[in-house]
C-alpha cells in the first residue's frame, strides 16, 4: 500500500532529478519542472513555470500531492549575485507562496535551503545559528527560510551542504566535470582556503526521506560529517579513481575573481539527523559507491 504521493519540483536539477531516479518504492511519486525533461522513464511529469502568478496553486490543485519535497532553485552563486532580480522569484517568492498554499491544504512541505544562508566566519553551525548571508543567493534562501515557517510552521526547512554525484542530462555537478578534466590530462584548480561538509547526493535523499518519514518540522541540517575543502576533496578523489594528484591546482577564493562572496568555512553540525542514522559512510566510500556504480565517467 502507497504511503502517499509526493511532488518533487525542480525535477530536472541536480537534487530533484537524484530523488526521481531513484525513488523511494512505496511512496508515488510526481515531478514538476519548468523548461527541462529530466528524461526518467515512467516518471508523471507536469511542467510549470512558478514564478508565474497563480501557478503554484494550479501545480498543487493538478499533482494532489500530500507532501512537497521543493528542490526547484537557481543555484548559480554568480548568476544570483549579478542579477538578483531574476532569480529572486524562483529562490525567494515561490518557496512563500508555496507554504502559503501547502499550509491552506493540509500539505506538508520539505523546502531545500543551503549552508550559504551562513557567512562562514564562525563555524560549526548548528540549527539555532541565526543565518548571516554574504551572498544574494545566501540572502534569497535565508530569506524564504523565513518565509516558509511563518505560513507553515509544521514545514521542514532541510538546509543542503556541497552534493556530489551524478547530474542527470540537464543538470551540472562539479564531480562528473573534475572527473571529465582529470581522465584528459587536465589540471583543475581547487580552493584550500573554503571548507563545506559535502555528501554525495545518494546520503542526502536519505537526509530527506529521514525528514519526510521523521514528519520533521523547523530547521534540519544534513551536512556531512567530515569537514573539508575543495582540494582535500580532489586529493581523496584522485585516490579512489586513480588520478594523478599533480593534475590538482591548489588556489585561493581571492584568485579567481568570482562576483559573488563565497564564506571561508560553512561546516555545520546535523546532530538532529546523525541521530537518527544519516550520513554514516565516509567521503571515501561514498566515492567509491559511486565509482563502483559507474554513473560518472
Amino acid at each position: 500500500m502507497s504511503k502517499g504521493r509526493i511532488l518533487v519540483t525542480g525535477a530536472s536539477g541536480f537534487l530533484g532529478w537524484n530523488l526521481l531516479r531513484d525513488p523511494w518504492p512505496e511512496w508515488e511519486w510526481t515531478g514538476c519542472s519548468n523548461r527541462y525533461d529530466p528524461e526518467l522513464p515512467g516518471l508523471e511529469l507536469l511542467r510549470k513555470d512558478l514564478a508565474l502568478p497563480g501557478a503554484v496553486a494550479e501545480l498543487l490543485d493538478a499533482a494532489r500531492p500530500d507532501i512537497v519535497l521543493h528542490t526547484a532553485a537557481v543555484t548559480d552563486l554568480n548568476a544570483c549575485e549579478a542579477d538578483p532580480g531574476s532569480t529572486r522569484p524562483i529562490n525567494t517568492d515561490v518557496p512563500g507562496l508555496l507554504a502559503h498554499h501547502c499550509a491552506e491544504r493540509g500539505i506538508r512541505l520539505v523546502f531545500t535551503s543551503s549552508d550559504m544562508v551562513f557567512d562562514g566566519s564562525n563555524p560549526p553551525y548548528d540549527e539555532d545559528s541565526a543565518p548571516c548571508p554574504i551572498n544574494v543567493y545566501g540572502h534569497q534562501k535565508a530569506e524564504a527560510e523565513a518565509l516558509v515557517l511563518a505560513a507553515c510552521p509544521g514545514a521542514a526547512v532541510c538546509r543542503m551542504p556541497l552534493m556530489f554525484g551524478a547530474a542527470g542530462p540537464r543538470a551540472h555537478n562539479f564531480l562528473p566535470e573534475w572527473i571529465g578534466k582529470l581522465t584528459q590530462g587536465e589540471r583543475v584548480p581547487l580552493f584550500t582556503d573554503e571548507f563545506r561538509a559535502p555528501v554525495s547526493a545518494d546520503v542526502a535523499r536519505e537526509g530527506l526521506r529521514i525528514a519526510v518519514e521523521q514528519r520533521m518540522s523547523g530547521v534540519l541540517h544534513l551536512g556531512g560529517r567530515e569537514r573539508m575543502s575543495r582540494y582535500d576533496f580532489g586529493q581523496l578523489l584522485c585516490d579512489v579513481w586513480g588520478f594523478d594528484p599533480a593534475l590538482l591546482q591548489p588556489v585561493q577564493r581571492a584568485d579567481l575573481n568570482f562576483t559573488a562572496p563565497r564564506p571561508a568555512d560553512t561546516f555545520f553540525n546535523s546532530h538532529r539527523a546523525w541521530a537518527l542514522g544519516y550520513g554514516t559512510a565516509s567521503l571515501e566510500e561514498q566515492l567509491r559507491t559511486l565509482k563502483a556504480e559507474g554513473r560518472i565517467s
